[in-house]
């Protein structure tokens, strides 16, 4: 089982964009609590940390930075913005390598600046630096931005059988197929690849 895990959490040779996500069996993404983390366990955690840090590049929406306030991954971090309301004391910040994108600068925040920040435009910008996984992990609207651009190659669900809360993100509109499903103690991992 663990060789099963393993695999699901390594990444191919060629360019990749991923998206990782927990829900459950309804398509929530929000646990009672209002984040992810009544929802997570340790299994899930390890797991999707052990993503988290090897991507070359990870996509967080700026709202997930609010109200998860995760900790900074070994990897660069890029935050699409539009207001800049985002703590300069967010974890993400701690470790030097998060910056906001916008057109232009947001509240004294590393910005890299993009007159665009849709999908393509952040995924051209990641070319240019020669960065090819890319890990999409929050908020519900960026990954509905880049499901709907037809952007992503995988998706990784963690489906829980816990109450949840807020909009649904259901996997039927993934627009990707369910080519693995492995149950590892409570949780279910998913699979989901690009239609060829």
């Amino acid at each position: 089982m663990d060789e099963i895990l393993t695999q699901l959490q390594s990444w191919p040779k060629q360019k990749w964009v991923r998206i990782v996500v927990i829900q459950n069996h309804l398509g929530q993404l929000s646990g009672l609590t209002g984040n992810s983390n009544s929802l997570t366990n340790s299994i899930d955690r390890n797991f999707y940390l052990t993503i988290r840090n090897s991507a070359q590049l990870v996509i967080t929406g700026a709202n997930s930075i609010r109200v998860e306030d995760p900790p900074p991954p070994q990897s660069r971090i890029w935050i699409p913005t539009y207001s800049g309301k985002i703590s300069a004391d967010a974890k993400v910040f701690k470790n030097g390598n998060a910056w906001v994108l916008g057109k232009e600068l947001k509240n004294n925040l590393p910005t890299i600046l993009l007159t665009q920040t849709t999908p393509d435009a952040i995924i051209r910008r990641a070319q240019l630096e020669k960065l090819n996984h890319l890990l999409i992990d929050g908020g519900i609207n960026l990954i509905q931005q880049f499901l709907s651009a037809k952007l992503v190659d995988e998706a990784i669900v963690t489906v829980v059988d816990k109450p949840g809360t807020g909009e649904l993100l259901h996997r039927s509109g993934f627009g990707l197929n369910l080519c693995r499903q492995v149950k590892f103690a409570d949780v279910m991992f998913q699979q989901w690849l690009k239609q060829e």
